[in-house]
């Protein structure tokens, strides 16, 4: 069948490159976005981590804590808050650090 210049069906070569590299293009930066995603969320548990640890230890050496000490846990609590409000940290992870700190 002989078709007249400048009639064409569909995209051609040039608009399929095009389509192909948009696709490409928004994959790389979907898969760029979760992957930011999980190293924070990765941190905020290693923070957490480090928070209930840091917490277990002050808990062994004296059971009561001094009204000096007690400005540090409300700071401790902040923090967990902050974390949590980030996203960093869900909800059944920070009630479990809170819990923590609070029975130290």
């Amino acid at each position: 069948m002989f078709m007249r210049p400048g009639l064409r069906r569909g995209p051609g070569l040039l608009g399929a490159v095009a389509r192909t590299a948009v696709v490409a293009g928004t994959a790389t930066a979907v898969s760029r976005g979760v992957n930011r995603s999980l190293d924070n969320r990765a941190q905020g548990r290693a923070e957490a981590a480090a928070y209930e640890q840091a917490a277990a230890q002050q808990q062994q050496p004296a059971q009561q804590q001094p009204p000096a000490q007690q400005g540090d846990l409300m700071a401790q609590l902040q923090r967990l808050a902050d974390l949590r409000q980030q996203g960093l940290l869900d909800d059944q992870e920070f009630a479990a650090a809170k819990a923590k700190l609070l029975a130290s």
